[in-house]
């Protein structure tokens, strides 16, 4: 959200941000995030009631279980009561264009929906992720997706725009509703920002131990890196891989594949570690010599997959043949193989490991030129048509 907030500004809107204030249960605020923000974008922060769980975990997860048999689809919804209390008064006093919503979190597109109900303000909701079409259905109750189903076809008929990050995602989410939802729908990308300058120049050019990092999660049941474990113990089995590679796995859901990991006899060449700040995550990918992308369906977009972009290294994608992943890393010229495949991620392995090796190593300039159309910039000027388009009408 930060780096379209500052897309946003930089193509000349003032920018207001309404956010919450500190790390709730099963989501953690990193306040880094808020550092170097514009003098003139306005950032206003109201607590969520939710928030007292995160010191009780196990409290927080008897309520999360009572309000998913009661149907509560989003244990974060209880925010939209205090962030209506703080944005009235801001909404009568400055009269926005315009309202824009992401999710998830999904809370934010109620409280955008209330916004357009009171003030009649235009209202683009970016569905970022699926959500009453998300694939996996035992991630709630029965009861909660008759609840998100009704939610979500109040959202899509009231907003004025819906912005998707990809044709599978809008055809999934839109299939059941009407030409006139559909044509609300515009595809855009994720799209990447130019890097600091202290993590550029970072390019290593082959030889020694080659670096790969995950920066992300795995989502246990539908995606994970069963298939690329066993790769790297078929790949250490031809010739010891000791010295020469190493994986380096970040992110929630991560470290418990640790047994796995320990039973493939590779813990030397795979370390997991769970969630640390995106500053962290950011000098972890810096540090890497090649990238690995893991969505979790056919329709996901991951943003990991373009910020990886903006360090201009080698990505490599476990992603089913057809899915928009595979499409754009494949319209790359970037190399893709299914997540399950462990013959073709050794071989893709194989091939990366004698490139580096030989010193044959980077992306060619046809990659660098397909790649820098993703960038924030190019992305937000697509929005920024639909943008002007609702304040114009």
């Amino acid at each position: 959200m930060r780096m379209w907030a500052l897309a946003i500004h930089r193509r000349g809107w003032k920018v207001t941000v309404l956010t919450t204030t500190a790390s709730h249960w099963k989501l953690k605020a990193d306040p880094g995030l808020l550092e170097g923000l514009p003098a003139d974008m306005e950032i206003i922060r109201t607590p969520s009631p939710d928030a007292w769980l995160a010191k009780f975990p196990h409290l927080g997860s008897a309520l999360f279980r009572l309000l998913a048999k009661a149907g509560v689809p989003d244990i974060h919804g209880s925010w939209r009561f205090t962030a209506m209390h703080r944005i009235r008064p801001w909404m009568v006093k400055n009269k926005p264009d315009l309202v824009y919503s992401r999710q998830p979190k999904h809370v934010s597109a109620m409280v955008a929906m209330q916004l357009k109900k009171e003030f009649q303000v235009p209202w683009i909701a970016h569905f970022s992720d699926l959500w009453a079409a998300l694939p996996y259905r035992d991630h709630y109750t029965s009861r909660q997706w008759r609840v998100i189903e009704a939610l979500e076809g109040r959202e899509v008929a009231a907003a004025d725009a819906l912005l998707f990050v990809s044709k599978r995602a809008a055809d999934k989410t839109l299939s059941h509703y009407d030409a006139g939802v559909r044509a609300k729908a515009t595809l855009i990308r994720h799209g990447y920002e130019s890097l600091p300058a202290r993590l550029r120049n970072s390019r290593r050019q082959g030889g020694g131990e080659m670096r790969m990092v995950h920066a992300g999660a795995f989502y246990p049941g539908i995606s994970g890196p069963q298939g690329l474990f066993a790769a790297i113990a078929a790949l250490h089995g031809e010739r010891s891989l000791c010295g020469r590679f190493k994986l380096s796995c970040v992110g929630p859901e991560t470290v418990g594949h640790q047994a796995l990991v320990n039973r493939l006899g590779i813990a030397d060449l795979v370390s997991l570690e769970s969630i640390i700040p995106f500053a962290d995550a950011q000098q972890r990918v810096a540090a890497a010599d090649v990238m690995l992308v893991v969505p979790y369906d056919g329709t996901a977009m991951p943003t990991k997959l373009f910020e990886y972009f903006a360090f201009g290294k080698p990505i490599l994608g476990l992603a089913m043949d057809d899915s928009d992943t595979a499409d754009l890393m494949k319209d790359c010229g970037l190399p893709v193989v299914p997540p399950d495949d462990v013959v073709a991620i050794t071989g893709q392995l194989r091939r990366l490991l004698d490139q580096w090796e030989q010193h044959r190593w980077g992306l060619t300039e046809q990659n660098a030129e397909s790649i820098a159309r993703y960038h924030i910039d190019h992305q937000v000027e697509i929005a920024g048509l639909v943008m002007d388009r609702l304040v114009r009408e």
